[in-house]
């Protein structure tokens, strides 16, 4: 209704106002985007996974299994499998996301990791008994 009226009584000025409002929406849709932006989880920095048994011996081929862990419940477990250790008992997550994480090991042991960007964990140890 408001539009009605600038856009009929105002039209020595209606051009102008028009554009005015244009850009006050398209500051305000700008705005809305990047707020929803800043609360999904971003990605950070790499983190490297070694894995090694009792005796301190790396194990070469161990899948890493993640379950993004969501508060006060998730809905569902996905498992993310981010690969298996190289000879060295090494593994590079090269595009980590911000978040809880479960680790399964495979004596149904879980060992819990948190990343997130001030102090991110740039190497985790996993101990397999």
């Amino acid at each position: 209704m408001c539009l009605i009226i600038l856009k009929n009584g105002l039209n020595k000025y209606s051009n102008s106002i028009w554009i005015l409002y244009c850009i006050l929406v398209i500051i305000m849709m700008s705005s809305y985007i990047v707020n929803n932006e800043e609360n999904v989880s971003k990605v950070v920095n790499p983190i490297t996974f070694y894995v090694q048994n009792k005796e301190k011996q790396q194990i070469k081929d161990f899948e890493i299994m993640l379950i993004k862990d969501e508060l006060p419940q998730p809905s569902k477990e996905i498992v993310i499998s981010i690969g298996k250790t190289n000879q060295e008992g090494k593994l590079i997550w090269k595009i980590p996301r911000k978040g809880k994480y479960i680790i399964l090991l495979p004596n149904n042991e879980k060992k819990e990791i948190v990343i997130n960007d001030r102090n991110v964990a740039k190497l985790i140890m996993i101990n397999v008994n």
